[in-house]
This record gives structure tokens, sequence and C-alpha cells, in this order.
């Protein structure tokens, strides 16, 4: 008997609209991401993870965990405050569930302070039946490159 991984989730089927592809090459790694707003209202971000984010273990490689914390909080306080030009300067997570190839991860997060110059802001990974991690980070506002 073969152990064939169960079929990708659908999550327009759920509700989730896809984002136009980022401009970053390396956000672009994580592959289509998808966003929807919760009961709440609030803004979630999510994607399909897939064999090429996998270590050697199997499981999803904490390296593209943190890339999409990095993105989601990251996304979430630049439509909160209407400013995209902020750069991380501090990011922690605590990892709380590995997460399986095939798996739709969803990203959510809020501003916990803001000040003229930073944004302070946590937020949460969910898989499917579980929490996956939890996150916290500081961004500095900048002016803009271009």
């Amino acid at each position: 008997m073969t152990n064939s991984p169960s079929p990708a989730p659908d999550p327009a089927a759920a509700g989730w609209t896809a984002l136009p592809v980022s401009g970053s090459p390396f956000v672009r790694e994580l592959g289509q991401l998808w966003s929807r707003r919760d009961t709440d209202g609030d803004i979630q971000l999510g994607f399909v993870t897939n064999a090429s984010h996998a270590n050697l273990h199997g499981i999803i490689h904490g390296g593209v965990m943190l890339t999409f914390a990095d993105y989601t909080i990251g996304a979430i306080g630049a439509r909160l405050t209407g400013n995209p030009n902020a750069v991380t300067i501090d990011l922690n997570m605590q990892f709380l569930s590995s997460t399986q190839i095939g798996e739709f991860v969803a990203g959510s997060g809020r501003i916990l302070r803001q000040t003229k110059s930073f944004l302070f802001l946590e937020g949460e990974m969910h898989g499917p039946d579980r929490q996956i991690a939890a996150f916290t980070g500081v961004w500095k506002t900048i002016k803009p490159l271009r």
C-alpha cells in the first residue's frame, strides 16, 4: 500500500481570493497567495504548501514558515496603515506544530502599537485543524526607495 498525499485544497472554493503575483522574487517561492476577511472582518492570508517547501524530514521547512509569517504581518500592517514602506527589523516565531506537504496554511495578524517610525505587530498561523505558529515583529517605516 502506498501513502499518497491528499489532493491540494481549493482555496477559491472556500472563499479565498487569489492575490496578484508578488513583486518580490523571494516571496513568489511560496506560490499562489490567497486573501480573505474572516468573520470579524480581519484580513487573512494563505498559501498551499508543496514539496518544494519541505525539509529533509518531509515536513515544511521552518524558513518557509518564517517567510510566510514575515509576509503576512508585513502585508497586513501595510494594508491597515496604508503605508507599504516598512521593513522588518525584528521577527520572533514560536513553532507549535509541524506543517505537512499539501496543507493550506492561513495567517492573520494585527497591529499592537504604532509610532511615527515603528509598527509592533503580532500574528498566528493555522493549518486545517490546528494552530501552527505564533509570531511577533517590529517594522520600521522608511522613505520609498523608488
